[in-house]
């Protein structure tokens, strides 16, 4: 049974086609299930109580409250977290982006990302240690990235550029272009542009994730529907040698849109190639191909001279991985609740 569509209708306030789906609890949960593997559990959970109140099955009513809480708390701790960032980065007169964080619905989510200029890394890094635990990533990431840990407060990621084991996808003048201001849980932080965050949601699917979820596709389509500007993207795709892989994302969202709303997004690229995406019928979140994967990986190494073979074999370990625990285990990621 398909269950993305009535999820993304119960997310705009519609639960009909979840009402003609689901006919007991089993029913019920498989859709709660489908939803946190989309990382829109707390939302859906939030749009159900808000919407249909105590009308729905009795049976999932537990699971749902218990839900909420949960998420509640994870919410809390996302907006002390902000709350933590701005005073920080204020009291040592140090410019700061949150960035990768700001969705347009309310979700869970484990770690802030907050990118720096090169030049205050290493001061903010030490004023950083005074306060916690700092965490070092692998190779030469930690030298542009660290992790800093404390109570009550979730994991934040300091970033100097955007880069990942020494390759880079955009520039890091261009990331601090047209910022702008976002309230994320209840904080207004200054974030990067549109167009800055719609490459680094790309990225992040096609060289970490490898995988759609209902949150990813519902971001990228509320981004297209605003004024970006294709020619920055192309330039920055294309000088960081992923403008292949970055056109072939964007029509495979574009196809995603078409199956659940029935039209193209609003924002097309000039010389957009046909999608992979074509079957007639799916469930999210969505797996890169094999094959397309593996494109990517050649695209990087054929213009950038860059093949991380870490990362090539592990993404391969963990799709086996993730069809062996029966199509449960996903990659990078790990439920904060399993209904």
């Amino acid at each position: 049974m398909r269950y993305s569509k009535a999820i993304l209708d119960g997310l705009n306030g519609d639960f009909q086609t979840y009402k003609e789906m689901v006919r007991n609890r089993a029913g019920g949960i498989a859709v709660l299930r489908e939803a946190s593997r989309n990382r829109v559990l707390y939302a859906f959970c939030e749009s159900l109580v808000n919407t249909q109140g105590q009308s729905f099955d009795s049976h999932l009513k537990r699971s749902v409250e218990e839900i909420l809480s949960i998420g509640n708390l994870w919410q809390s701790k996302l907006r002390q977290t902000l709350l933590f960032v701005n005073s920080f980065f204020l009291q040592h007169n140090v410019p700061y982006l949150v960035v990768k964080t700001y969705r347009s619905i309310p979700y869970v989510t484990f770690d802030v990302d907050v990118l720096v200029h090169p030049s205050d890394f290493t001061f903010i890094s030490a004023k950083l240690k005074e306060l916690g635990e700092l965490g070092k990533h692998p190779g030469k990431q930690t030298k542009k990235q660290i992790n800093f840990f404390t109570s009550n407060q979730l994991t934040v990621d300091m970033h100097e550029n955007f880069s990942w084991q020494g390759s880079t996808y955009l520039d890091g003048s261009f990331a601090w272009m047209n910022t702008r201001k976002q309230e994320i849980a209840g904080v207004i932080c200054p974030i990067s542009s549109a167009e800055v965050e719609f490459l680094l949601e790309g990225a992040h699917l096609l060289f970490e994730r490898r995988y759609i979820t209902l949150l990813d596709y519902i971001y990228l389509r509320r981004m297209s529907e605003g004024p970006l500007n294709t020619q920055l993207l192309l330039e920055q795709v294309k000088n960081h040698g992923w403008d292949y892989a970055f056109v072939s994302l964007v029509a495979i969202v574009n196809s995603i849109n078409h199956y659940f709303e029935g039209s193209d997004l609003n924002f097309r690229l000039p010389g957009s190639r046909a999608s992979e995406c074509s079957r007639k019928e799916f469930d999210m979140p969505y797996f890169l191909s094999p094959l397309f994967v593996t494109k990517i990986f050649y695209e990087k190494y054929q213009k950038k001279g860059y093949f991380p073979k870490f990362d090539f074999f592990y993404y391969f370990f963990t799709l086996i991985r993730y069809y062996i625990s029966g199509r449960r285990r996903y990659p990078y990621y790990i439920e904060w609740f399993q209904p």
